[in-house]
């Protein structure tokens, strides 16, 4: 243990010399070893180095915050509008496919009207050739009807001259058929029974026509005297008529009863 000693002088009667023991000699190990009040630092001995605490060959840690990046500013007003907010491709995307629609939309809407020029083209040309069909079917019926009369009516006593009126409204071909059947058979017949007859149209219907032919239907009425039988007897009958076009005139190519 070491003393400290403190000398005091009493003038005359001398000096007194006061010891006490070293405080950290003294002082038990758990006293000595007690830590020190808060903000006081030991003392640290002279000539003593500091002792590095950190480990060797090791880097002092980056105290600094990494650098974050921060948030976009974003327009209120771009986010609010969906084509301005919208991505780029997006954007082009979108605008892409409303052209192709718009496209589209136009190409329908002309091949529509194509189409629609075209039907009224095609109407129009059909309703012209119903109206000259309709403008020539009044010729045709009169001409037709015309001619089966002559072909039908006649009397016994001027059979011949009568039959050969028909011969104008009649094809070559037909004209020549016709008039060997009335020489063979219908003049003979007519002179030996006496036969007057009459006949009329009653009905006339265009069944086919194009541009140089026509099929009609005829209704016929015939009033027929015999010498058997004076008084007159009425009967009814319908023929199909096959006629052409020969220049301005309808001619009957063919008649036979239905």
């Amino acid at each position: 243990m070491h003393k400290s000693g403190t000398t005091i002088s009493l003038g005359r009667i001398g000096r007194l010399t006061l010891s006490r023991p070293d405080r950290t000699d003294t002082l038990p190990d758990d006293v000595a070893d007690e830590p020190q009040p808060e903000g006081t630092e030991p003392e640290a001995p002279e000539d003593s180095e500091p002792v590095d605490s950190e480990p060797e060959d090791s880097e002092p840690e980056d105290s600094a915050p990494e650098e974050t990046d921060a948030p976009e500013e974003t327009d209120e007003s771009a986010a609010d509008d969906p084509e301005i907010a919208a991505p780029d491709d997006d954007s082009t995307g979108v605008r892409t496919q409303r052209r192709r629609l718009r496209f589209a939309a136009a190409a329908i809407v002309a091949v529509a009207a194509a189409a629609m020029l075209v039907t009224g083209i095609i109407l129009a040309i059909n309703n012209g050739h119903r109206d000259d069909i309709r403008s020539a079917s009044g010729p045709l019926k009169s001409a037709v009807a015309g001619t089966v009369v002559s072909m039908l009516s006649y009397d016994h006593k001027t059979v011949a001259d009568d039959l050969a009126k028909a011969d104008p409204g009649l094809t070559k071909e037909f004209r020549e058929e016709y008039t060997k059947l009335t020489k063979d058979t219908i003049v003979s017949a007519a002179q030996e029974k006496k036969v007057i007859t009459k006949v009329t149209v009653v009905g006339n219907s265009i069944i086919e026509q194009s541009a140089g032919k026509a099929k009609l239907l005829l209704f016929l009425n015939q009033v027929t005297t015999t010498a058997e039988n004076p008084d007159p007897t009425t009967t009814g009958s319908r023929v199909e008529v096959q006629a052409v076009r020969s220049g301005d005139h309808w001619l009957v190519d063919s008649l036979r009863p239905v």
